[in-house]
């Protein structure tokens, strides 16, 4: 697949707006933030004096300029998260999800990793932007933690060596931090993102990476699991495409966390269950994962105790059954809808986000095949379940919304590299094929 270089992503983030100025700025008003030297702009010219307070009024001055260094390299907050507040944290978290503690309980790992927060030193640039992040995106700050949390679980359960350990905890702690660099107004806005959001969305890797690289050469296999923790083994990840024989284990750890801590907390939550019901998430997705990965974190997981009490999210039984009938038909026929899409772009000239296009809508195309949720046999037994006085499978009704869940959030992935595709190689076929393809896009979108 022909993707952009790395140096050709470096260049882009390093030439768009840096928007951690305007935290600082935020931050600044009640934990003083200090420049540690003369601030200048690429011109060298003159920005903000050494000792200055970063307020608000500094901050929008400096988003105006191209900086000559990065501007975490020359501020100081006067509080900072230490270990100890890192660790009350990390034990505030368990305590707030129990089956999470179970896990760690069940696989043993609870105090070695609470000794590694203990005594580990962090950088104090990674402490810097931690703290930040901290104030200015608490609930991406929490999914960090979650994700560090279950990233270095499954470490340990792949017995890795103590330096491999190390590197995932502090990939887990750094994975997200390029959101600081993005602008704010994407996460205040409970919206639908634009094509132009979701790529400065997926811009956070690449701005992380950068981060880690300015922290020193120590840090080398952490940048890497950092720009790869969205990259998957069967190439439809992201920023440059990578396939299993190109990924390092640990960025690989950081995206099976990321991943189940999303459904965990997005959809499990509603439904009474928990981390142990992210078996059959991880069990439709085999081939995103290495083997090593995936086989670590189903080992941890089904040491877990099922405490689970599955819950209806509707008023009764029938109107479970309604929405998943519903929802199963949706799916289908936007199943059938993506197959047309695979068809005709046998006819296109894809570039590089047409052939990005295709490295995720095949995978969901074959996600459909093999889970089976769209077949007519589900839609009998549905039927059968709803015309039953005495049969109320709840569990397994649960779980088949869950999994439908799945391919629902996977259906919104194809639609939004198929939209970008749309918008980024207008001219990749014949005009009348383009015309079709819009009113598939379209037609994605109402089943949406």
């Amino acid at each position: 697949m022909t993707t952009k270089s790395l140096d050709q992503l470096l260049d882009e983030a390093t030439s768009s707006t840096n928007f951690y100025a305007s935290h600082l700025g935020e931050v600044d008003q009640s934990n003083n933030v200090y420049s540690t030297e003369d601030i200048v702009n690429e011109q060298n010219m003159p920005l903000v004096k050494k000792g200055s307070r970063i307020t608000p009024e500094i901050a929008q001055r400096i988003l105006k300029h191209k900086l000559l260094k990065p501007i975490e390299l020359q501020v100081q907050l006067d509080k900072s998260i230490g270990r100890e507040a890192l660790l009350k944290e990390f034990e505030h978290l368990l305590k707030k999800y129990v089956d999470l503690e179970q896990l760690f309980e069940a696989s043993e790992y609870k105090k070695p990793f609470l000794q590694l927060v203990k005594t580990y030193i962090l950088s104090p640039l990674l402490i810097q932007k931690l703290t930040v992040f901290s104030q200015q995106l608490p609930a991406e700050f929490e999914k960090t933690l979650f994700c560090t949390l279950l990233a270095t679980l499954f470490a340990f359960e792949a017995r890795l060596d103590k330096k491999q350990i190390i590197a995932t905890y502090i990939s887990g702690l750094s994975h997200d931090l390029g959101y600081l660099h993005i602008s704010p107004d994407i996460f205040k806005e409970d919206k639908k993102l634009t094509p132009g959001e979701w790529r400065a969305i997926h811009s956070h890797v690449i701005t992380s990476y950068i981060f880690i690289k300015n922290i020193g050469r120590d840090y080398s296999d952490v940048a890497t699991a950092v720009l790869e923790h969205h990259e998957r083994c069967d190439g439809s990840g992201y920023p440059m495409g990578k396939n299993a024989d190109q990924l390092g284990i640990i960025g690989q750890l950081i995206g099976m966390a990321d991943s189940l801590q999303a459904v965990r907390v997005n959809q499990l939550e509603k439904v009474g269950r928990t981390l142990r019901d992210t078996l059959p998430f991880v069990q439709m997705n085999p081939a995103i994962h290495s083997e090593e990965v995936y086989r670590a974190a189903v080992s941890a997981i089904k040491k877990m105790p099922d405490t689970s009490k599955p819950v209806n999210p509707f008023k009764n039984t029938d109107e479970l059954v309604d929405h998943l009938m519903e929802r199963g038909g949706t799916l289908g026929n936007a199943a059938v809808i993506i197959r047309l899409l695979l068809h005709l772009s046998n006819d296109l000239n894809l570039l590089r986000d047409g052939k990005a296009m295709l490295h995720i809508i095949t995978p969901f195309d074959k996600m459909v095949r093999q889970s089976g949720l769209v077949e007519e046999h589900i839609l009998k037994w549905l039927e059968h379940v709803k015309n039953s006085d005495d049969y109320n499978p709840l569990d397994e009704l649960c779980e088949l919304e869950l999994m439908q869940n799945e391919l629902y959030w996977q259906l919104k992935k194809a639609r939004n590299s198929f939209v970008n595709f749309l918008e980024q190689e207008p001219n990749a076929g014949p005009e009348e094929i383009m015309q079709h393809l819009n009113r598939i896009s379209q037609e994605i979108d109402e089943f949406l």
